[in-house]
């Protein structure tokens, strides 16, 4: 046991309450500090509207969930009034039916607005929690649990998300919970046959054995039936269930898992999310057919949108992978190159963590193919994933070598050196024991980054883009000498 689990060992459970606080303590700030922003008003509105209306109305374009968790605090303590006499409201002209619920029917839409970012801030401090304890369960070790949960409370991008009263935070903890839901269910079934196998075959071990695995097989269901009632774009989830049941059938085909059960597993959990999806929408299939509608004709149409002095409606392919690359911490990118590239090198792939990766690839790979690019926030629901993916590569010394010397190491604390300072002549492995515990230093190049933009993480990302900052700013200045500044990049550069 190395000297970073040792100590885990020993103050873990102190470290991920002090991370927990720090973390709730940051998303209050931040929330109390922000403006409203465009789409908050659109769902606070619709949650409110859930809980005191007795029809749906198609406002936001996804299910009810998330709004439906946001509005419940604001209903239950604020009791706001719906602007149902507003002359705008038979027309569905939504945007002018919210600012006159926000700003006209109630006066104290400050108050609307910070209730509802507080709905969406304690889904965010359970979101760490889980990333707690699917880590600690992944790497059957407290210091990967306590590393993914350090990972995702000091990611900016989560941090901006989570004090906004909108959906995509929502969306990300329900992905992370069908996610674990079904991991846990699959390893767990992989332990009862294990358990199963050494006993005698009497019908009271075979009862036992399936009644312990139906309440995670039911929970799993309730986890996949909550993504998929949090935004459409959850039905991405589906298709990576599916191609890991059958990598899992595969793997396990000389055990004798038979390619039916595993069949019947996956209609039951799809027969069950789906009555707990029309459950939410109130089995109202009219406002549901209306809402994957209009989604679906504004994925085709596509969103006016600028990227590096471009405007373009359709978007480009490519605009996902950029925008990761320039808003993603720069430790972070090097940190999940590095655990990839040590996964991919293995000659047998664990489908514990290619689950991980598979689940995050499907957001990924959705993004490739939508035409709305509106910014990080569709790529969110990967990085709990991919956090727990690296923290157990970090917590579990897959990147020591087979004698405890650093391979991978080395590049990795060698490219923490800009924020750590080695010597000259010092590896970054030396650098990062020398005088110091060693968990400090793996946490010194992703704190700094993180607590430099806070409170305003949207506008001031830490990534690639930070290193560009210097030539952006070199360009700008040699174009406004040369003239035509503005014909040259456009008036909102």
């Amino acid at each position: 046991m190395t000297s970073t689990s040792r100590f885990l060992h020993r103050r873990g459970r102190w470290l991920v309450i002090l991370l927990l606080w720090l973390f709730w303590g940051r998303l209050l700030h931040a929330a109390a500090v922000k403006s409203d922003t465009f789409d908050e008003m659109f769902h606070i509105m619709y949650g409110v509207l859930y809980w005191q209306h007795s029809s749906l109305e198609p406002v936001v374009q996804n299910p009810p969930l998330v709004d439906a968790l946001i509005g419940l605090p604001v209903s239950l303590v604020l009791h706001p009034i719906l602007p149902l006499e507003h002359p705008t409201w038979p027309s569905g002209n939504w945007l002018r039916i919210a600012q006159a619920f926000l700003w006209e029917s109630n006066a104290n839409g400050l108050q609307i607005l910070w209730v509802g970012r507080f709905a969406t801030m304690s889904l965010a401090m359970l979101l760490g929690a889980l990333l707690y304890r699917w880590g600690r369960e992944l790497g059957r070790n407290p210091a990967v649990g306590w590393l993914a949960l350090f990972l995702g409370s000091f990611d900016p991008n989560i941090l901006a998300h989570s004090t906004l009263a909108t959906g995509d935070l929502g969306m990300t903890f329900f992905l992370c919970l069908a996610a674990y839901g079904v991991w846990r269910y699959w390893r767990g079934r992989d332990g009862t046959q294990r358990n199963s196998g050494e006993l005698l075959g009497t019908q009271h071990s075979v009862l036992a054995t399936r009644n312990s695995q139906l309440a995670p097989y039911l929970l799993s269901a309730a986890g996949i039936g909550g993504v998929l009632a949090a935004k459409f774009s959850g039905l991405v989830f589906l298709p990576a269930v599916v191609l890991m049941a059958v990598y899992r059938w595969w793997l396990g085909r000389r055990e004798g898992r038979g390619l039916l059960v595993a069949a019947a597993e996956l209609l039951g959990w799809f027969l069950l999310a789906a009555l707990l999806f029309l459950l939410i929408y109130r089995f109202d299939l009219a406002t549901l057919t209306a809402d994957f509608v209009r989604q679906r004709e504004h994925q085709l149409a596509g969103h006016s949108t600028f990227l590096l002095g471009q405007l373009s409606i359709e978007g480009w392919w490519y605009y996902f992978p950029l925008v990761f690359a320039l808003k993603t911490p720069l430790p972070v990118l090097i940190l999940l190159a590095a655990a990839l590239l040590s996964f991919a090198l293995r000659r047998r792939y664990d489908w514990n963590l290619l689950w991980l990766l598979l689940v995050a690839a499907g957001i990924g790979g959705a993004s490739l193919i939508s035409r709305v690019n509106i910014g990080y926030r569709y790529l969110l629901p990967a990085l709990p994933l991919l956090y727990l993916f690296m923290a157990h590569w970090l917590g579990s010394g897959k990147w020591r070598g087979e004698r405890g010397e650093g391979r991978v190491e080395d590049v990795v604390w060698g490219a923490g050196c800009g924020v750590g300072g080695a010597g000259r002549g010092e590896s970054g492995r030396q650098h990062a024991t020398r005088n110091t515990h060693p968990l400090l230093h793996h946490s010194s190049f992703i704190l700094h980054p993180s607590l430099l933009v806070h409170p305003r993480q949207s506008a001031h990302p830490p990534g690639l883009s930070g290193l560009l900052q210097p030539v952006g700013w070199w360009a700008r200045k040699r174009l406004a000498h040369r003239g035509g500044f503005q014909h040259r990049l456009g008036a909102g550069y």
